[in-house]
């Protein structure tokens, strides 16, 4: 099985680096270019999961779902749109697009810093 991914930002504003995932200059405010060199994707296989409760405590089981995965896709910066391309064994499974939401949270409180911008978008293969 080949799975190929391509994902292209469009920067938001000209000289960001935070939105640049290859580091260095920034990117000109508003041009895309392909972003998958930091890429990260991660697959797992769905799961079903129960609990069974006896007068011994609880039991958590999860079983795999036969042929269903979840996919997470992560990349540094924050770019102003993301369009993502996906392939299985040359068979297109995925072309989206998106501009993420994105919110600020501070990891070890407001007053320590850093302040960190996260989004996250969904989408169903095809």
């Amino acid at each position: 099985m080949d799975i190929r991914v391509f994902v292209a930002c469009v920067c938001a504003a000209t000289g960001s680096s935070a939105c640049n995932p290859f580091g260095g200059q920034g990117c000109t405010g508003g041009s895309s270019q392909l972003c998958d060199a930091d890429l990260s994707v991660m697959v797992w296989q769905e799961t079903t999961c129960t609990d069974t409760t006896t007068d011994a405590g609880v039991t958590h089981q999860c079983d795999p779902i036969p042929g269903e995965y979840y996919e997470a896709i992560a990349l540094p910066g924050t770019p102003a749109q993301v369009h993502v391309w996906q392939y299985l064994d040359d068979a297109a499974i995925l072309d989206a697009a998106a501009a993420p939401s994105y919110k600020e949270f501070a990891p070890n409180g407001r007053e320590c810093g850093p302040i960190c911008r996260q989004a996250t978008v969904s989408w169903m293969f095809e």
